[in-house]
């Protein structure tokens, strides 16, 4: 389910680069500005896009056993992970972005 949409993961980690170089002492006061309104964006994005997936997962599985938890942990991590490139992900992703899951 997390490979077949893109997410606010896919764009974290190209964020927090952005927030990084814009932080620096050297960089304008606009420029750091700017760059801290961002990185609160991209904290309040992973955190509502994290409770969706989970309402999500939580809908998809139908137990409610330790399994359920763990499944949601896992979807999660995925989701949020460094390795948030898709190209980069391990396993593979199975699902194309945009197909019905």
């Amino acid at each position: 389910m997390v490979d077949s949409r893109r997410t606010i993961g896919t764009w974290f980690f190209g964020g927090a680069l952005i927030v990084l170089f814009g932080s620096n002492q050297a960089m304008p006061p606009i420029v750091r500005l700017l760059s801290n309104v961002l990185w609160g964006a991209l904290a309040l994005g992973v955190l509502i896009d994290s409770i969706l997936i989970s309402r999500k997962i939580k809908r998809l599985v139908a137990s409610a056993s330790r399994e359920h938890r763990e499944a949601r942990l896992a979807l999660l991590l995925r989701d949020h992970a460094v390795d948030h490139v898709r190209r980069m992900r391990a396993p593979a992703p199975r699902v194309n972005i945009g197909d019905q899951v």
